[in-house]
């Protein structure tokens, strides 16, 4: 037997016998989620918890506060909003 059959010709044309992966056809669509109601869940927060998690409700919901402000501004900003 040659050593050129033994190697195999990959070794004279590299990517010799790789067949290339399928093309996916442009018609294919990709499954979309339902979209998401327009309204927000609401959220229930109370005075009493944390600085940063008032906030991140508070910018949940498009407040115009932000780490300067104080947690009795983020409060009222929230009372507010309600």
């Amino acid at each position: 037997m040659n050593r050129r059959f033994a190697i195999g010709p990959s070794h004279i044309f590299p990517g010799a016998g790789i067949s290339p992966a399928p093309e996916t056809p442009a018609a294919v669509k990709v499954a979309s989620a339902k979209p998401v109601a327009a309204e927000p869940a609401k959220v229930s927060w109370d005075a009493s918890m944390k600085k940063a998690n008032l906030l991140a409700i508070a910018a949940a919901k498009g407040l115009a506060v932000t780490a300067a402000s104080t947690k009795a501004e983020i409060v009222s900003a929230l009372e507010a909003s309600d």
